[in-house]
């Protein structure tokens, strides 16, 4: 008989306290001094080698929407609990199916064994609910400890995508969206201060350039220079938010865009959670119960606020009725509260890429009726995870077009850099990083990217320049990295040679920069489509994240040998000997990608054109007579 413990998180366990059996940790790390080869963690055991535990949480997540109770009775898909929060539930999926696996496949409990499980009443029944059932399934004895919950950690918020009234104090900003909310002026006050279009929807009766309404709901990042296109070519254009943009709304109201807002007060949720006894089950665990508990508290916290949005989308979208929905992501439940809507209305939906396609979890699966990809990395990425060929289009990146300009006097930077004379010449290397994990959320598999893999690799990094007395290590932070203290630990173990920044422009770091590194960085793709010589970064145990050849990089490192290597080679390699053309990152064919996302709007439109117009003609009588002599 094998007794295991298993401990919910580390928080309040000390050394000595730990029992000598095999132990496994849930969330988070062991400390480097408490290490023993009978104790795991499921951050560092689970990684690239079960990068299919991705694809299946994703499966399970998208699994529980067709699950809920309300989809048998035909309501919308935004009144399923399962739908509209699928992006956070594919993550907390993946939490479960870790221990399960783990159970399963390292442990592999039996009838003789005996399992204890170190637990917190109020963040842990889930887990218990689990364990119970395996210990049923398995038959193992199974003894649940609850401890004292633990100081609860200050967690820090991730900001939105979509930009607010910067620089007003928060009283302006509310005053400013009770006045857009305010029934004397209707849904749309902005259309009445500028006079925007009065004219009523009227049926398209010919295909189209482009689509006669577009809306669209993002980043204005990648979605201004669609805007742009589509003004000039006198498209009627809207924008919805979830929250007042004040700079995008002065910039675009006078040229006649239409700006909508859905931060209304919040109302009564009319969101379900409720799902089909027994319908999701995995290795013969029913899963349902505790899915059901998850999303009933997902409700509690934000269900009504997500019932506002619905309400005041489905009012905004009766209102202008697009013809196409352009966004950025599918993920997130607002964006999927507007899909659902839009389906309802019979609108087509276009995503545009957001970013480097590292991760499945914010790509799979697809919602919008298409997505306009970067380049062919991007598409063939796509495909590996599941996505049909026939819903890519390849258009590049709208928010690179203003980099095309620049891309010869970058490039001419670059060169220089590396035919310096050898005196005046001084290392830089660029670093790129991507946000620092949260132990509390079990990240991608493949990827395996968690807080000490993290501290690990750039602790190696810092090792591998440490010995050149030219090298200057410069840390770019992700922009929405809010962790500052994780970042200064390694400006302050090798002063003068490293220096970490946040908020400067890419192009104005390149200009000094010899090698960059990139860590799940969009960044880091745009650096080498402008001719810069890219390293990936992976954790130690990270799956082929982005295959190094297919994205036009000199290779991945997974520790500081390998990028030692990679370095050497890319000293002793002539100036100008960066591989061009691999593959686009960022299809080019002569033309603006915004153009080209607007032919693709188009495509999609008359294909619906096209298939309207044949099953009118199919259901006429002459068209059924015709269909006859020609068959006889």
């Amino acid at each position: 008989m094998t007794t295991y413990y298993l401990f919910a998180r580390n928080e309040g366990l000390s050394q000595e306290s730990l029992p000598p059996y095999p132990s496994v940790l849930l969330e988070g790390d062991w400390p480097e001094t408490w290490q023993q080869p009978w104790r795991w963690s499921l951050d560092e055991t689970i990684d690239g080698q079960f990068g299919w535990l991705d694809r299946k949480a994703c499966q399970l997540a998208d699994r529980a929407a067709d699950a809920a109770k309300s989809a048998s009775q035909g309501s919308p898909l935004w009144q399923r609990a399962g739908f509209v929060y699928a992006l956070k539930l594919r993550y907390y999926c993946l939490r479960l199916l870790r221990v399960l696996v783990f159970l399963d496949g390292i442990w592999d409990c039996t009838s003789q064994d005996r399992l204890v499980a170190i637990l917190c009443p109020k963040r842990d029944a889930d887990l218990a609910q689990l364990l119970k059932q395996a210990r049923a399934r398995d038959g193992f004895s199974l003894d649940i400890r609850w401890q004292m919950e633990p100081q609860q950690c200050e967690l820090i918020a991730e900001s939105g995508s979509e930009p607010t009234a910067a620089g007003l104090n928060q009283a302006t900003r509310e005053g400013l969206r009770k006045v857009c909310t305010s029934v004397n002026h209707g849904v749309d006050w902005l259309s009445d201060t500028f006079g925007a279009s009065e004219q009523e929807p009227s049926p398209i009766l010919r295909f189209q350039a482009i689509p006669q309404r577009v809306l669209l709901c993002g980043n204005p990042r990648f979605l201004e220079p669609i805007c742009q296109s589509l003004v000039e070519q006198k498209g009627e254009v809207a924008w919805l938010w979830q929250k007042l943009a004040l700079n995008v709304w002065r910039k675009w109201r006078p040229r006649g865009v239409r700006q909508f807002l859905c931060d209304e007060p919040a109302t009564t949720s009319r969101i379900d959670a409720e799902l089909q006894e027994h319908s999701l089950h995995w290795r013969r665990i029913d899963l349902t119960p505790i899915l059901e508990a998850w999303l009933q508290k997902a409700i509690f916290e934000s269900g009504e606020k997500a019932t506002s949005w619905a309400n005041a989308t489905s009012r905004h979208l009766e209102n202008f009725r697009p013809d196409m929905i352009v966004i950025d992501e599918d993920a997130t439940p607002f964006k999927r509260i507007l899909l659902s809507e839009a389906k309802r209305l019979g609108a087509k939906s276009v995503v545009v890429q957001h970013g480097v396609p590292c991760v499945a979890m914010g790509f799979v699966p697809m919602l919008a009726d298409a997505t306009c990809c970067w380049g062919s990395a991007s598409q063939e990425q796509f495909v590996r995870w599941g996505i049909p060929a026939s819903r890519l289009l390849l258009t590049g990146a709208p928010h690179q077009d203003e980099q095309n300009s620049k891309k010869c006097f970058l490039k001419k930077a670059f060169s220089s850099t590396k035919e310096m004379p050898g005196k005046e010449r001084r290392h830089r290397i660029l670093l790129l990083a991507t946000k620092v994990p949260q132990s509390a959320r079990a990240d991608s598999a493949m990827l395996h990217l968690t807080r000490k893999s993290y501290q690990r690799l750039i602790e190696e990094i810092l090792q591998v320049f440490a010995g050149e007395p030219d090298a200057e290590l410069l840390i770019k932070r992700h922009p929405r990295c809010e962790d500052h203290r994780f970042w200064q630990q390694f400006a302050a173990i090798q002063e003068g040679k490293v220096r970490v920044v946040q908020h400067v422009a890419l192009e104005t770091l390149l200009t000094k920069t010899e090698l960059v590194l990139s860590c799940a960085s969009s960044a880091g793709m745009e650096a080498a489509w402008l001719g810069w010589p890219v390293v990936q970064l992976l954790p130690s145990g990270a799956g082929e994240v982005l295959p190094a050849e297919s994205w036009r990089l000199l290779g991945s490192a997974r520790n500081g040998e390998e990028l030692a290597a990679l370095w050497q080679a890319w000293q002793a390699s002539p100036p100008g000997s960066v591989a061009e053309g691999r593959t686009a990152i960022f299809h080019e064919t002569g033309k603006e990608a915004s153009q080209r996302v607007l032919e693709a709007l188009a495509q999609i439109q008359n294909r619906q054109l096209f298939a309207r117009t044949s099953k009118r003609q199919a259901a006429t009588p002459s068209s059924r007579r015709r269909a006859v002599t020609m068959a006889g």
